[in-house]
């Protein structure tokens, strides 16, 4: 990869300088600004992603300081997560200390402490209020606690500084027998991430330390005829697999099998039955694990080969099995002495970053082809994305000019977690410059926030929303992935008027965002839960009393790319309506904790009983239904003929010897290539020959399915 032309100094200014335009827009500090952005930038890559903002300050009786500034569950490794933050804001980048971080850990653990210690009670009673967000954690760690659904508690320092020496350990080991850990976040790993396009620190793990003799895995090496990758089996222990989830978590799992588990988690009892039963049939049960890696190291010894290290390990499947062990072997106390899992290993040998990430992407594909995983996971590398990005850059989906603007910007669709700090840090000065003109910081679009606006304009379902980033983005992805399926004049359905409907809410969500920050009654307290509800049930009761008629006109918003006053003191009201019935353990809430009643659907649906009344300007944000429906008809029509010209164009990507070469491939035996495949092949063959005219798009996708097919499979592209 070429160098950044941005320095860590001028990456750290822009972020910053971001950070503040939002706590200006939402009107909230700056380092709690900095603090939502960075567990922002973890929710997109899947780690963290219920992340609670609240600031927490206290003196105890005793005269001990406690102070934290958010929590968050990470799912899939169960474990309670609290962050704590160190912020200046300075000019220059401030060195922070080991003394620091360990001071700021011990005053966030003195809460856990406290509200799982033998006094508990009178903590809760003397410093905590039904309401807020720690009155929240104190609840959800005793709820945990009580279930035994707590592995382990991790402290997250993030400063906007620079660390001076990695903290090795704490002194505070464990709380209530729970294992503690931390992870330190400075303003330089921030930065590697984003000239790295989100990708995760490498780990150079010592197997060694983690096998009860010390000598490593067992494999047997399966030869290839090709130098990309090379392939083995290994048996890994129970024991092994177990320590290494416990002490690297999440980190472990490929991006897609962490959603998996984060959204689905279902206890296996088959597994867990065998493991506690039948340790010594585990490996004939189980289908065991699938991992990729960029590097080992093997010896030979007297039993034979040994794997003793391995760099940036992936588990690409087997990501149930592997929490299950670890969840097992902590909550039940299971003896995984006997158990032994079996393992296929697949070492990316490329030093390409770029293509190593796509070929564990086409390995974890094909992992996971028979697996429920399937649809929402791999829903990043969708054909969908790759419309919304085309429709992103069209001259309809530019934003009007306003305030007296002399040109019109456009709204950024990112595709890939990074892809516009990308676009300007490998840019001279001058063309950022000119890039962020044209695609200002506030108009972006992410994977994420694409999904929330939707499943709030579209589908209301602010419970949904409320669960995280992720697993929102995976009911999305099913949802999309179905209609996707059906026809072409469904796939139609997403074009510009979509994307310029979808950018109309992301305006709206940020306004009501400052609207509640503003509000008298807002203590920093479940803004994001207020700000969800209050934009779907706003949608839901105009659907309710005008949908069959009126519908609401989101050009009201497009047009000015801002809401008016009218429209501000109508969520005025609506928002503080809306926090009060959240907060207000006498309507119908089913826990104490706000957080968590915020994702139960009894939530949503009390709430949609209510009767609202409108004032009656909402009738100025009404328009007949049949002139929306009129224009995403001739949209509709417009995006068929570009996914026509999309087809064809993507035909050329390919050169005719890549098509031959398919061909061939196609009747080598057991090739999954249908016959309606091999035609269209042929059809596209005789056009770059002249002997034929342009295939319909129906031909050009099969024939295009063809080559993912043959891909996937190891042939060579030449292209």
């Amino acid at each position: 990869m070429e160098n950044p032309m941005i320095s860590l100094p001028d990456f750290r200014s822009d972020f910053i300088q971001n950070c503040r335009i939002e706590s200006q827009e939402n009107g909230q500090g700056d380092c709690a600004a900095f603090v939502e952005r960075v567990m922002e930038i973890f929710g997109e890559n899947g780690f963290w992603q219920d992340f609670q903002p609240c600031f927490f300050s206290k003196r105890l009786k005793n005269n001990a300081e406690v102070r934290f500034d958010g929590f968050a569950t990470e799912e899939a490794e169960e474990t309670l997560c609290v962050v704590i933050a160190s912020y200046s804001g300075m000019e220059q980048i401030q060195t922070v200390t080991q003394t620091e971080i360990i001071r700021s850990i011990e005053r966030a653990s003195r809460f856990l402490q406290n509200a799982l210690g033998p006094k508990k009670l009178e903590f809760k009673k003397e410093n905590l209020e039904i309401g807020h967000p720690a009155f929240d954690l104190y609840t959800l760690a005793n709820e945990l606690y009580s279930k035994q659904e707590i592995q382990k508690i991790k402290f997250l320092f993030i400063t906007d500084g620079q660390i001076s020496d990695r903290l090795k350990s704490l002194d505070i080991k464990t709380i209530n027998d729970i294992p503690v850990a931390f992870d330190l976040i400075d303003i330089k790993y921030l930065y590697e991430v984003a000239v790295l396009s989100g990708e995760r620190e490498d780990l150079d793990i010592d197997i060694t330390k983690f096998t009860a003799t010390a000598e490593g895995l067992i494999c047997v090496e399966i030869p290839q005829s090709i130098d990309l990758f090379r392939c083995y089996l290994a048996v890994i222990p129970g024991s092994t697999l177990s320590a290494l989830y416990s002490e690297y978590g999440s980190k472990l799992l490929e991006g897609n099998v962490r959603s998996f588990l984060t959204t689905k988690r279902a206890v296996n009892k088959k597994i867990r039955e065998t493991i506690l039963q039948k340790p010594e049939y585990f490996f004939v049960y189980n289908n065991g694990i699938a991992v990729t890696s960029t590097g080992i190291e093997i010896v030979q010894t007297s039993s034979g080969p040994r794997i003793t290290n391995i760099r940036n390990l992936q588990i690409i499947n087997g990501g149930q099995t592997t929490a299950m062990l670890a969840s097992t072997a902590f909550k039940d106390k299971a003896d995984l002495a006997a158990v032994a899992v079996q393992m296929k290993l697949t070492v990316i040998s490329s030093e390409n970053k770029e293509h190593n990430a796509d070929l564990i992407q086409q390995i974890s594909r094909s992992s996971n082809s028979q697996n429920p995983v399937n649809n929402a996971d791999f829903f990043s590398n969708h054909p969908f994305q790759q419309q919304i990005k085309q429709l992103s850059e069209l001259g309809d989906c530019e934003a009007p000019r306003v305030n007296n603007m002399v040109y019109r910007t456009r709204w950024f669709y990112e595709r890939s977690n990074g892809e516009y700090n990308q676009k300007k840090m490998f840019s001279t000065p001058a063309k950022a410059k000119k890039f962020e003109e044209r695609n200002p910081k506030k108009q972006i679009i992410t994977k994420t926030s694409l999904a929330k606006a939707y499943n709030l304009y579209y589908r209301h379902r602010p419970d949904i929303v409320s669960k995280g980033a992720m697993t929102n983005f995976c009911k999305f992805a099913d949802e999309i992935s179905v209609i996707w399926d059906r026809s072409e004049n469904d796939k139609a359905r997403f074009n510009p008027c979509f994307y310029r409907q979808i950018a109309s809410i992301h305006i709206l969500q940020a306004k009501v965002g400052g609207i509640v920050s503003s509000q008298a009654w807002y203590d920093g307290s479940y803004r994001a839960n207020v700000v969800a509800y209050s934009i779907a049930w706003f949608f839901e009761q105009i659907e309710e009393k005008f949908g069959k008629e009126r519908v609401f006109n989101y050009h009201k918003i497009w047009d000015k790319q801002t809401i008016d006053d009218d429209l501000c003191e109508l969520f005025k009201e609506l928002t503080s309506y809306i926090y009060y019935y959240l907060i207000n353990d006498k309507d119908g809430r089913t826990t104490t904790n706000v957080t968590q009643w915020c994702k139960r659907e009894i939530c949503w649906t009390n709430l949609k009983k209510k009767d609202y009344l409108f004032p009656t300007l909402i009738e100025n944000y009404l328009v007949d239904r049949k002139i929306i429906k009129e224009e995403e008809k001739t949209e509709k029509n417009n995006s068929k003929n570009i996914s026509e010209i999309n087809a064809q164009t993507s035909i050329f990507t390919y050169k005719l010897v890549d098509w031959k070469n398919l061909w061939n491939y196609a009747y080598l035996p057991k090739k999954a290539i249908s016959e309606s495949e091999k035609n269209a092949i042929v059809a596209i063959i005789k056009m770059y020959e002249g002997r034929g005219g342009n295939p319909p798009k129906r031909v050009c996708d099969m024939a295009l399915n063809a080559m993912q097919k043959a891909y996937e499979d190891g042939m060579q592209i030449a292209r």
